[in-house]
């Protein structure tokens, strides 16, 4: 499944997304993994053509789609951003237990709350 991430941050007029392939595995009885990453995604965005290459999950490199996007994106509105490898691990112990996981290239301060 390919998904589409936004992002905002209004106080600095930052607007950011990005594209992933998904997917959800459970790899035992109490524990699922759902991870994400990002290929090389032709969405026609006129401003950012750059080619991304995900250096963590070779795999992703040789699938290519072609996105027709929003206006906003083709339009170059928005600032291309791409997910190495990101996902959850979720195990039942009681307790639904949810365990980030995340290499997001996003090239902005570590300080600014993303929305």
């Amino acid at each position: 499944m390919m998904i589409q991430q936004r992002y905002k941050n209004y106080a600095i007029s930052f607007h950011g997304y990005y594209y992933a392939l998904s997917k959800k595995v459970q790899v035992s009885d109490d524990t699922t993994i759902i991870v994400y990453a990002s290929s090389d995604v032709n969405d026609y965005n006129s401003v950012n053509k750059k080619k991304y290459t995900n250096t963590i999950l070779e795999s992703a490199n040789s699938f290519k789609p072609k996105i027709y996007s929003e206006k906003d994106i083709r339009n170059g509105e928005l600032t291309r951003m791409f997910v190495n490898l990101s996902g959850f691990i979720i195990q039942k112990k009681g307790i639904a237990l949810i365990l980030p996981i995340s290499t997001l290239l996003i090239l902005i301060p570590l300080f600014l709350k993303i929305y």
